[in-house]
């Protein structure tokens, strides 16, 4: 125990950090540095605030920069095209979001994306902002990890409510824990809390 208390992850990573970066849009660089730098446990001496300052203004940075992240309204269709039946459910989710007073009161182009794509299968508006949610994000770490092809078998068995099989190469999120998976064994030590999260996002 340190004077900053107790941290909830055991082995930073720069995925943890991406995570963090992603899901605290509303936070000033320093005060998200400062939550990161207390909510990781660091295996030797803790970052210092201002380089971690740094660190997340250029994640912020290349997130501002991807086309997809950038805020979606109905002016973007032309570039970013959804179907016309699909628009509905889109609005939907963004004005739930608004009403929910986030932090972000924005969908980006990406989770609208996402949102078409689910939207024929609920008609909670709830559920598919968060299907969407997690899709966007997932597929964003793919994008910024420099993973070519993003992999959505994990979070489609979760809507479905299939058994998981995790693959080399998958990247699994689990509260607050983001990690590229590489062997058999670590396929195994995720297997549960990377299930655990997805069928938490189907309540």
């Amino acid at each position: 125990m340190t004077a900053r208390g107790k941290r909830a992850v055991e082995k930073p990573c720069e995925g943890q950090i991406l995570e963090m970066v992603i899901d605290n849009p509303g936070l000033k660089p320093e005060k998200l540095a400062d939550k990161i730098i207390s909510t990781l446990k660091w295996p030797g001496k803790e970052p210092e605030l201002e380089g971690m300052t740094k660190k997340v203004r250029a994640k912020r940075k290349k997130i501002k920069d991807i086309p997809q992240d950038k805020p979606w309204s109905t002016a973007t269709l032309d570039e970013y095209p959804i179907a016309p039946e699909a628009l509905s459910s889109v609005l939907k989710v963004w004005k739930l979001r608004i009403e929910r007073g986030d932090e972000f009161d924005t969908i980006t182009i990406r989770e609208a994306k996402w949102a078409a794509r689910l939207s024929g299968l609920t008609a909670d508006t709830g559920q598919l902002l968060a299907w969407a949610r997690q899709y966007a994000r997932t597929e964003l770490f793919y994008e910024i990890l420099g993973k070519k092809d993003f992999n959505s078998e994990s979070l489609d068995r979760g809507i479905m409510g299939a058994p998981q099989v995790y693959k080399e190469g998958m990247i699994a999120i689990s509260q607050g824990t983001m990690q590229r998976l590489r062997s058999s064994e670590d396929v195994e030590l995720q297997k549960g809390k990377a299930g655990e999260i997805i069928m938490r996002y189907r309540e």
